[in-house]
């Protein structure tokens, strides 16, 4: 049996990124890490306000994965857009 693919949303800081990591190696994945940027007005918008579009942050390489960790308040909008898609 292959093993998963998986991506990691963060946005960049360290304790962010040893959480997600230890559990994608917990899960026994393969993963690839990406830093969430948002697009200049979104950064001060609340997730709640924000839409779950492509055009709210910066284009995030996603080419089939089974799994997606994100931890972070700005990692929530690509993480659903990345589920819905």
């Amino acid at each position: 049996m292959t093993k998963l693919k998986g991506i990691l949303l963060t946005e960049g800081m360290h304790g962010m990124i040893s959480q997600v990591e230890g559990l994608a190696k917990a899960l026994d994945i393969n993963f690839s890490h990406h830093t969430v940027e948002t697009k200049g007005f979104w950064k001060i918008v609340p997730p709640k306000l924000t839409p779950i579009s492509d055009t709210v942050f910066k284009k995030i390489d996603s080419n089939d994965i089974d799994i997606i960790i994100s931890c972070g308040r700005k990692s929530i909008i690509p993480s659903l857009f990345l589920k819905k898609n």
